[in-house]
Protein backbone atom coordinates (compact mmCIF):
# COMPACT_ATOMS: atom_id res chain seq x y z
CA UNK A 1 0.00 0.00 0.00
CA UNK A 2 1.75 2.91 -0.90
CA UNK A 3 1.42 6.82 0.48
CA UNK A 4 -1.43 7.67 -1.89
CA UNK A 5 -3.70 5.20 -0.97
CA UNK A 6 -3.06 5.75 2.36
CA UNK A 7 -3.94 9.39 2.25
CA UNK A 8 -6.84 8.33 -0.12
CA UNK A 9 -8.32 6.01 2.39
CA UNK A 10 -7.89 8.75 5.14
CA UNK A 11 -9.30 11.67 3.25
CA UNK A 12 -12.18 9.04 2.74
CA UNK A 13 -12.86 8.28 6.56
CA UNK A 14 -12.52 12.28 7.11
CA UNK A 15 -15.06 13.00 4.46
CA UNK A 16 -17.66 10.13 5.48
CA UNK A 17 -21.10 11.39 6.06
CA UNK A 18 -21.67 12.00 9.86
CA UNK A 19 -24.83 9.25 9.75
CA UNK A 20 -22.60 6.77 8.48
CA UNK A 21 -20.20 7.15 10.78
CA UNK A 22 -22.86 7.22 13.58
CA UNK A 23 -24.03 3.70 12.06
CA UNK A 24 -20.84 2.37 11.58
CA UNK A 25 -17.58 1.25 14.14
CA UNK A 26 -14.92 2.73 12.96
CA UNK A 27 -11.52 2.82 14.23
CA UNK A 28 -7.99 3.04 13.92
CA UNK A 29 -5.00 1.00 15.12
CA UNK A 30 -0.99 1.04 15.52
CA UNK A 31 1.98 -0.62 16.65
CA UNK A 32 5.67 1.03 16.49
CA UNK A 33 8.71 -1.22 16.84
CA UNK A 34 12.12 -0.34 16.14
CA UNK A 35 15.73 -1.17 17.91
CA UNK A 36 19.19 -0.88 16.99
CA UNK A 37 20.79 -4.32 16.29
CA UNK A 38 24.06 -5.68 16.35
CA UNK A 39 23.84 -8.84 13.89
CA UNK A 40 27.29 -11.34 13.05
CA UNK A 41 27.91 -14.27 11.63
CA UNK A 42 30.56 -16.77 11.30
CA UNK A 43 30.79 -17.08 7.92
CA UNK A 44 30.40 -14.31 6.06
CA UNK A 45 31.63 -14.94 2.40
CA UNK A 46 34.44 -13.43 0.48
CA UNK A 47 34.10 -9.34 0.46
CA UNK A 48 31.37 -9.54 3.38
CA UNK A 49 31.55 -8.08 6.87
CA UNK A 50 31.08 -10.33 9.35
CA UNK A 51 29.45 -8.30 11.43
CA UNK A 52 26.86 -4.78 11.10
CA UNK A 53 24.49 -2.32 12.53
CA UNK A 54 21.63 -1.41 11.86
CA UNK A 55 17.75 -0.12 12.92
CA UNK A 56 14.64 -2.49 12.29
CA UNK A 57 11.56 -1.49 12.17
CA UNK A 58 9.90 -5.42 12.50
CA UNK A 59 6.52 -5.55 12.40
CA UNK A 60 5.30 -1.92 12.83
CA UNK A 61 2.40 -1.55 11.40
CA UNK A 62 -0.71 0.80 11.18
CA UNK A 63 -4.53 0.29 9.64
CA UNK A 64 -8.16 0.85 10.19
CA UNK A 65 -11.33 -1.55 11.04
CA UNK A 66 -14.54 -0.87 11.29
CA UNK A 67 -18.33 -3.10 11.46
CA UNK A 68 -21.99 -2.49 11.15
CA UNK A 69 -24.94 -4.16 12.20
CA UNK A 70 -27.69 -4.87 9.67
CA UNK A 71 -29.80 -7.94 10.38
CA UNK A 72 -30.09 -9.58 13.68
CA UNK A 73 -27.25 -11.12 15.05
CA UNK A 74 -25.77 -10.44 11.89
CA UNK A 75 -22.89 -7.71 11.08
CA UNK A 76 -20.90 -6.32 8.42
CA UNK A 77 -17.06 -5.91 8.96
CA UNK A 78 -13.20 -4.79 7.25
CA UNK A 79 -10.11 -4.01 8.02
CA UNK A 80 -7.12 -2.37 6.16
CA UNK A 81 -3.57 -2.91 7.64
CA UNK A 82 0.12 -1.96 6.29
CA UNK A 83 3.32 -2.51 7.42
CA UNK A 84 5.26 1.27 8.63
CA UNK A 85 9.07 1.71 7.76
CA UNK A 86 10.91 3.24 10.17
CA UNK A 87 14.36 2.94 8.96
CA UNK A 88 14.08 4.14 5.41
CA UNK A 89 14.78 0.88 3.93
CA UNK A 90 11.98 -1.77 4.81
CA UNK A 91 13.04 -5.17 5.79
CA UNK A 92 10.42 -6.64 3.69
CA UNK A 93 10.83 -4.87 0.50
CA UNK A 94 9.39 -1.66 -1.05
CA UNK A 95 10.48 1.21 0.35
CA UNK A 96 8.30 4.61 1.45
CA UNK A 97 7.14 5.02 4.79
CA UNK A 98 3.66 2.70 4.06
CA UNK A 99 5.18 -1.07 2.79
CA UNK A 100 3.96 -4.64 2.64
CA UNK A 101 0.37 -5.31 3.47
CA UNK A 102 -1.25 -5.95 6.68
CA UNK A 103 -3.97 -8.15 7.63
CA UNK A 104 -6.57 -6.61 5.59
CA UNK A 105 -10.21 -8.64 4.41
CA UNK A 106 -13.70 -7.73 4.19
CA UNK A 107 -16.39 -9.99 5.77
CA UNK A 108 -19.59 -11.20 7.43
CA UNK A 109 -20.12 -12.77 10.80
CA UNK A 110 -23.12 -14.06 12.55
CA UNK A 111 -24.35 -17.27 14.37
CA UNK A 112 -22.92 -19.36 11.68
CA UNK A 113 -19.98 -17.94 12.38
CA UNK A 114 -17.64 -15.21 10.33
CA UNK A 115 -16.77 -15.40 6.34
CA UNK A 116 -14.36 -13.17 5.28
CA UNK A 117 -12.73 -12.61 1.85
CA UNK A 118 -8.73 -10.68 1.61
CA UNK A 119 -5.12 -11.13 2.83
CA UNK A 120 -4.75 -12.89 6.06
CA UNK A 121 -2.88 -15.08 7.99
CA UNK A 122 -3.23 -18.82 7.41
CA UNK A 123 -4.76 -20.84 10.29
CA UNK A 124 -1.77 -23.09 10.52
CA UNK A 125 0.41 -19.74 11.06
CA UNK A 126 -2.37 -18.77 13.68
CA UNK A 127 -1.53 -21.31 15.95
CA UNK A 128 1.81 -20.55 16.57
CA UNK A 129 0.77 -16.68 17.65
CA UNK A 130 -0.61 -18.33 21.12
CA UNK A 131 3.07 -18.72 21.94
CA UNK A 132 4.99 -16.20 19.91
CA UNK A 133 7.07 -13.80 22.22
CA UNK A 134 8.32 -11.19 19.24
CA UNK A 135 5.39 -10.63 17.43
CA UNK A 136 6.27 -12.67 14.43
CA UNK A 137 9.26 -10.32 14.07
CA UNK A 138 12.60 -9.40 15.43
CA UNK A 139 15.87 -11.76 15.02
CA UNK A 140 14.97 -13.63 18.12
CA UNK A 141 11.55 -14.74 16.64
CA UNK A 142 11.35 -18.76 15.89
CA UNK A 143 9.96 -17.68 12.47
CA UNK A 144 13.60 -17.90 11.55
CA UNK A 145 13.05 -21.66 11.65
CA UNK A 146 9.68 -22.73 12.53
CA UNK A 147 7.50 -22.94 9.16
CA UNK A 148 11.02 -23.33 7.04
CA UNK A 149 13.70 -25.42 5.84
CA UNK A 150 15.92 -22.30 5.24
CA UNK A 151 15.92 -18.77 4.57
CA UNK A 152 19.02 -17.73 2.83
CA UNK A 153 22.29 -17.39 2.04
CA UNK A 154 24.56 -14.65 0.75
CA UNK A 155 21.53 -12.71 -0.01
CA UNK A 156 20.15 -15.40 -2.33
CA UNK A 157 16.50 -16.10 -3.33
CA UNK A 158 16.56 -19.53 -3.62
CA UNK A 159 17.32 -22.92 -1.95
CA UNK A 160 20.64 -24.55 -2.85
CA UNK A 161 21.23 -27.15 -5.01
CA UNK A 162 21.70 -31.18 -4.60
CA UNK A 163 25.43 -30.01 -4.87
CA UNK A 164 25.17 -28.71 -1.70
CA UNK A 165 23.39 -30.91 -0.17
CA UNK A 166 19.70 -30.19 -1.31
CA UNK A 167 17.04 -32.91 -1.71
CA UNK A 168 16.31 -32.67 -6.02
CA UNK A 169 12.48 -31.65 -4.54
CA UNK A 170 13.58 -28.17 -3.32
CA UNK A 171 17.12 -27.60 -4.83
CA UNK A 172 17.08 -24.18 -6.55
CA UNK A 173 13.46 -23.33 -5.60
CA UNK A 174 12.79 -20.08 -4.38
CA UNK A 175 13.12 -19.47 -1.02
CA UNK A 176 9.85 -18.00 -0.29
CA UNK A 177 7.75 -20.95 -2.24
CA UNK A 178 8.52 -22.86 0.47
CA UNK A 179 7.71 -21.10 3.24
CA UNK A 180 4.68 -22.31 5.61
CA UNK A 181 4.96 -18.65 7.71
CA UNK A 182 2.24 -17.15 5.50
CA UNK A 183 -0.04 -14.31 4.82
CA UNK A 184 -2.13 -15.07 2.50
CA UNK A 185 -3.23 -13.25 -0.74
CA UNK A 186 -6.46 -13.87 -2.43
CA UNK A 187 -7.94 -16.01 0.93
CA UNK A 188 -10.91 -16.88 1.59
CA UNK A 189 -11.61 -18.23 5.00
CA UNK A 190 -14.29 -19.71 7.32
CA UNK A 191 -14.24 -19.57 11.30
CA UNK A 192 -16.79 -21.15 13.06
CA UNK A 193 -18.35 -20.59 16.48
CA UNK A 194 -16.39 -21.22 19.57
CA UNK A 195 -18.32 -24.24 21.28
CA UNK A 196 -16.87 -25.98 24.31
CA UNK A 197 -14.03 -23.01 23.79
CA UNK A 198 -12.95 -24.97 20.55
CA UNK A 199 -12.95 -23.41 16.87
CA UNK A 200 -12.26 -24.32 14.06
CA UNK A 201 -10.45 -22.31 11.10
CA UNK A 202 -10.42 -22.82 7.48
CA UNK A 203 -8.70 -21.21 4.34
CA UNK A 204 -8.07 -21.30 0.82
CA UNK A 205 -6.28 -19.09 -1.04
CA UNK A 206 -6.34 -19.49 -5.29
CA UNK A 207 -2.86 -18.24 -6.80
CA UNK A 208 -2.28 -15.32 -9.13
CA UNK A 209 -4.56 -17.08 -12.34
CA UNK A 210 -1.16 -16.14 -14.88
CA UNK A 211 0.41 -18.89 -13.53
CA UNK A 212 -2.13 -21.54 -13.77
CA UNK A 213 -1.52 -23.57 -16.87
CA UNK A 214 -2.25 -26.85 -18.59
CA UNK A 215 0.80 -28.95 -16.34
CA UNK A 216 0.02 -26.69 -12.74
CA UNK A 217 -3.24 -25.27 -11.03
CA UNK A 218 -1.24 -23.27 -8.01
CA UNK A 219 -3.63 -23.30 -4.81
CA UNK A 220 -3.40 -23.53 -0.50
CA UNK A 221 -6.13 -24.82 1.90
CA UNK A 222 -4.87 -24.51 5.77
CA UNK A 223 -7.30 -25.75 8.72
CA UNK A 224 -6.94 -25.72 12.34
CA UNK A 225 -8.91 -26.63 15.36
CA UNK A 226 -8.13 -25.06 18.77
CA UNK A 227 -9.07 -25.14 22.14
CA UNK A 228 -8.64 -22.61 24.30
CA UNK A 229 -9.42 -21.99 27.73
CA UNK A 230 -7.09 -20.57 30.11
CA UNK A 231 -5.37 -22.34 31.47
CA UNK A 232 -5.16 -24.52 28.59
CA UNK A 233 -4.49 -23.39 24.74
CA UNK A 234 -4.13 -27.21 22.83
CA UNK A 235 -4.25 -26.63 18.87
CA UNK A 236 -3.58 -29.04 15.53
CA UNK A 237 -3.47 -27.27 12.04
CA UNK A 238 -2.41 -28.83 8.74
CA UNK A 239 -1.31 -26.91 5.37
CA UNK A 240 -1.68 -28.00 2.00
CA UNK A 241 0.63 -26.39 -1.11
CA UNK A 242 -0.50 -27.33 -4.26
CA UNK A 243 2.33 -26.16 -7.21
CA UNK A 244 3.36 -23.64 -5.55
CA UNK A 245 7.06 -24.10 -5.76
CA UNK A 246 8.58 -21.95 -7.61
CA UNK A 247 11.78 -22.75 -9.89
CA UNK A 248 13.08 -20.00 -11.98
CA UNK A 249 10.29 -17.79 -12.71
CA UNK A 250 7.30 -20.60 -13.07
CA UNK A 251 5.61 -22.86 -10.54
CA UNK A 252 6.47 -26.37 -10.74
CA UNK A 253 3.78 -29.49 -10.10
CA UNK A 254 4.17 -31.25 -6.42
CA UNK A 255 2.35 -31.03 -2.96
CA UNK A 256 3.83 -29.98 -0.11
CA UNK A 257 2.16 -30.23 3.42
CA UNK A 258 2.32 -29.31 6.71
CA UNK A 259 1.24 -30.77 9.68
CA UNK A 260 1.74 -28.61 13.28
CA UNK A 261 0.82 -28.90 17.12
CA UNK A 262 0.78 -26.39 19.73
CA UNK A 263 0.10 -26.56 23.08
CA UNK A 264 0.72 -23.34 26.21
CA UNK A 265 -0.18 -24.03 29.91
CA UNK A 266 -0.79 -20.16 31.59
CA UNK A 267 0.01 -20.84 35.36
CA UNK A 268 -0.25 -17.30 37.51
CA UNK A 269 2.12 -14.74 35.49
CA UNK A 270 4.03 -17.55 33.66
CA UNK A 271 3.35 -19.37 30.68
CA UNK A 272 5.35 -22.22 28.97
CA UNK A 273 4.74 -23.45 25.11
CA UNK A 274 5.46 -26.29 22.99
CA UNK A 275 5.33 -26.32 19.07
CA UNK A 276 5.87 -29.71 17.08
CA UNK A 277 5.48 -29.07 12.80
CA UNK A 278 6.20 -31.78 10.45
CA UNK A 279 6.89 -30.19 6.94
CA UNK A 280 6.79 -32.27 3.39
CA UNK A 281 7.81 -31.26 -0.05
CA UNK A 282 7.31 -33.13 -2.97
CA UNK A 283 7.48 -33.24 -6.84
CA UNK A 284 6.27 -36.14 -9.80
CA UNK A 285 10.00 -35.93 -11.18
CA UNK A 286 12.19 -36.13 -7.60
CA UNK A 287 10.20 -37.68 -4.72
CA UNK A 288 9.46 -36.00 -1.75
CA UNK A 289 11.59 -35.12 1.75
CA UNK A 290 10.88 -34.23 5.22
CA UNK A 291 11.77 -32.35 8.09
CA UNK A 292 10.51 -31.83 11.98
CA UNK A 293 10.71 -29.44 14.21
CA UNK A 294 9.59 -28.41 18.05
CA UNK A 295 10.09 -25.03 19.87
CA UNK A 296 10.19 -24.65 23.62
CA UNK A 297 9.21 -21.32 24.95
CA UNK A 298 9.06 -19.73 28.27
CA UNK A 299 7.68 -16.24 29.56
CA UNK A 300 7.37 -14.74 33.38
CA UNK A 301 5.74 -10.88 34.21
CA UNK A 302 6.39 -9.86 37.54
CA UNK A 303 5.52 -5.83 37.84
CA UNK A 304 6.28 -4.41 35.14
CA UNK A 305 9.06 -6.53 33.49
CA UNK A 306 8.46 -9.61 31.25
CA UNK A 307 11.43 -12.23 30.18
CA UNK A 308 10.80 -14.56 27.96
CA UNK A 309 13.23 -17.28 26.40
CA UNK A 310 12.32 -19.81 23.37
CA UNK A 311 14.76 -23.17 22.14
CA UNK A 312 13.81 -24.18 18.70
CA UNK A 313 15.30 -26.94 16.95
CA UNK A 314 14.85 -28.24 13.23
CA UNK A 315 16.10 -31.45 12.33
CA UNK A 316 17.56 -32.54 8.71
CA UNK A 317 15.68 -32.89 5.96
CA UNK A 318 14.93 -36.12 4.99
CA UNK A 319 17.64 -37.87 2.48
CA UNK A 320 20.12 -35.23 3.26
CA UNK A 321 23.11 -34.40 5.76
CA UNK A 322 23.39 -31.48 8.02
CA UNK A 323 20.84 -29.44 6.81
CA UNK A 324 19.26 -28.47 10.09
CA UNK A 325 19.97 -25.30 12.99
CA UNK A 326 19.12 -24.95 16.55
CA UNK A 327 17.80 -21.17 17.41
CA UNK A 328 18.16 -19.83 21.20
CA UNK A 329 16.59 -16.60 22.25
CA UNK A 330 16.01 -14.55 25.30
CA UNK A 331 14.34 -11.17 25.87
CA UNK A 332 13.29 -8.57 28.53
CA UNK A 333 10.82 -5.94 28.29
CA UNK A 334 9.84 -3.26 30.77
CA UNK A 335 6.11 -1.68 30.09
CA UNK A 336 7.17 2.19 31.16
CA UNK A 337 3.63 3.48 30.35
CA UNK A 338 0.37 1.32 29.03
CA UNK A 339 1.20 0.36 25.51
CA UNK A 340 4.86 1.27 25.29
CA UNK A 341 7.81 -1.10 26.05
CA UNK A 342 11.44 -1.10 26.64
CA UNK A 343 13.05 -4.27 25.78
CA UNK A 344 16.22 -5.80 24.77
CA UNK A 345 16.89 -9.44 22.80
CA UNK A 346 19.62 -11.47 22.14
CA UNK A 347 19.50 -14.47 20.06
CA UNK A 348 21.99 -17.16 18.46
CA UNK A 349 20.71 -19.54 15.29
CA UNK A 350 23.66 -22.62 15.23
CA UNK A 351 23.10 -23.97 11.47
CA UNK A 352 24.87 -27.40 10.48
CA UNK A 353 27.04 -27.93 7.92
CA UNK A 354 24.53 -27.20 4.89
CA UNK A 355 21.95 -25.56 6.93
CA UNK A 356 21.32 -22.60 5.39
CA UNK A 357 18.49 -20.77 8.46
CA UNK A 358 18.44 -16.82 9.14
CA UNK A 359 16.55 -14.02 10.82
CA UNK A 360 13.50 -13.99 9.95
CA UNK A 361 10.57 -11.12 8.47
CA UNK A 362 13.09 -10.32 6.17
CA UNK A 363 15.78 -9.51 8.42
CA UNK A 364 18.24 -12.41 6.72
CA UNK A 365 21.84 -11.32 6.03
CA UNK A 366 24.37 -12.10 3.82
CA UNK A 367 26.21 -15.55 5.42
CA UNK A 368 27.31 -19.07 4.65
CA UNK A 369 25.71 -22.66 4.63
CA UNK A 370 26.84 -23.92 8.09
CA UNK A 371 26.82 -20.37 9.89
CA UNK A 372 26.30 -19.45 13.37
CA UNK A 373 24.65 -16.26 13.66
CA UNK A 374 23.91 -13.80 16.41
CA UNK A 375 22.08 -10.79 17.08
CA UNK A 376 21.61 -8.30 19.75
CA UNK A 377 19.22 -5.77 20.01
CA UNK A 378 17.87 -2.69 22.04
CA UNK A 379 14.26 -0.53 21.37
CA UNK A 380 11.01 0.15 21.98
CA UNK A 381 7.24 -0.80 20.54
CA UNK A 382 4.62 1.21 21.60
CA UNK A 383 1.03 0.65 20.56
CA UNK A 384 -2.27 2.26 20.29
Amino acid sequence: MGKRNLALLVAAFVSAPLNAVADSQVSFFSKLDADVQSVKTSQPGVGVASSHSRIASNASRVGARGSKEIGDELQAFWQIGTRINLNGAETGGGGGLFTLWGNSHIGMKGTFGTVFLGVWDTPFRQVHDKVELFDNSHISSPIGVLGSIGNGISGATAVPSTAQGFHPSVAGVTVASTGFHRRQKSSLQYWSPSYQHVQLKLAYSMDDPANKTAAVSPALWSVSAAYDSEPIYLAIAQERHQDLKVLGASNISGADTGIRLVAAYKLGAGKIGLVYERLSYSTLASGSTTRSATSVSGSYRFGDSNLGVVYTRAGDLSGTVNTGADQLSFRYGYMFVEGGELYGQYTVIRNRTNGTYNFGDGLSIATAAGAKLSGLGIGMAYAF
